[in-house]
């Protein structure tokens, strides 16, 4: 089991002297965590696979409520079943959390629908681990002395958009925690996942010949969250207000045609977006409340968090061990540290 690293002693005991925790016989959060995202990736892959009694391939958006809940109840039991088919079954208390997980994944992947049926992008790829695109620059980096480093990961959903000969991409990382985008925590190395992600899939379709477009980057949170019921309400007006609730976090290009395709009920009568962080003023332009960024501004970033990443490689090759853990805001780097 790997934790997070935030600070160097903590990276130190875990890759240096490679401590361990004792193995305990139960379920924890980072475990549903874990079920979760496997159940997602399942779910991508099995809707992709599947037609509709035409034959016509089905989608997300295309695939409907009986077959969508189905297929993602489904998908929890198989993917509980590969992680540990004895532990789930030990007690009551774990036989619960497998109907938990159900019905987590089914609010979710139903606000994941309903985001995706806004806009015109196409879940292409789960689960793309980095150490099968080896020779990507951007997550192999030259340190000083020649060494390298290689970095590792995988993105969780990477969703395209073909627009006007360009490949707009957006890419999705599913939290189990509280998880929001904080370009604060970007600048102090703290959140640098997202754009590293968005780094090497656009050069991965730039490797390709395509012209590759930043459209966002944003931690969607695993969640089901409960609504006060209010006089006046409907179904819709509650199952608007869960997919406000369920609003991925993150940041997005200002370019109108990539907003345009992410949330494409945006303009006049709709000035809030439900499943973006944008809003319009009235004239039509981004309120100060919108979360968007330029395209000279992602290459700023994406440059920032290269040379971030490259300076801690070198404080690792130095030995830099230091016992100085963040602090920031109501978190410390161990708060969910072993």
């Amino acid at each position: 089991m790997k934790y997070e690293t935030s600070y160097a002693f903590a990276h130190y005991l875990q890759y240096g002297l490679r401590l361990k925790d004792r193995e305990e016989f139960e379920f924890s959060g980072m475990d549903l965590g874990n079920v979760i995202h496997s159940a997602l990736e399942l779910f991508g892959r099995q809707v992709r696979e599947m037609q509709d009694a035409n034959g016509a391939p089905l989608s997300w958006v295309t695939i409907d409520d009986a077959q969508r809940d189905s297929l993602a109840q489904k998908c929890v039991i198989d993917a509980a079943q590969v992680y540990n088919p004895v532990l789930l079954h030990d007690s009551a208390r774990n036989e619960y959390q497998i109907k938990r997980m159900q019905r987590l994944m089914t609010t979710s992947v139903w606000a994941l629908q309903n985001q995706l049926a806004r806009g015109d992008f196409n879940p292409t790829e789960f689960e793309v681990d980095f150490r099968d695109v080896t020779d990507l620059s951007t997550v192999n980096l030259h340190l000083p002395d020649g060494a390298k480093m290689m970095l590792t990961g995988r993105i969780d959903r990477l969703d395209t958009c073909r627009i006007d000969g360009k490949t707009y991409v957006k890419i999705i990382d599913y939290k189990t925690g509280g998880m929001s985008f904080d370009m604060t925590a970007v600048y102090y190395g703290l959140q640098l996942q997202l754009v590293v992600y968005l780094n090497a899939a656009l050069e991965m379709y730039e490797r390709d010949g395509a012209v590759a477009e930043p459209a966002g980057i944003f931690y969607y949170q695993i969640n089901d969250p409960i609504e006060d019921f209010e006089a006046g309400d409907t179904v819709e007006t509650i199952r608007q207000r869960v997919l406000r609730d369920m609003k991925a976090s993150g940041i997005v290009s200002d370019d109108p045609a990539a907003v345009g395709h992410l949330d494409k009920t945006l303009g006049p009568g709709n000035q809030k977006s439900d499943v973006i962080p944008v809003e319009l003023k009235k004239d039509g332009s981004f309120s100060a409340r919108s979360k968007t960024v330029s395209s000279d501004g992602f290459r700023l970033i994406s440059a920032y968090v290269n040379n971030k990443i490259r300076d801690i490689g070198a404080c690792i090759l130095e030995g830099d061990a230091d016992i100085n853990p963040y602090v920031y805001k109501n978190r410390t780097a161990c708060d969910f540290c072993p």
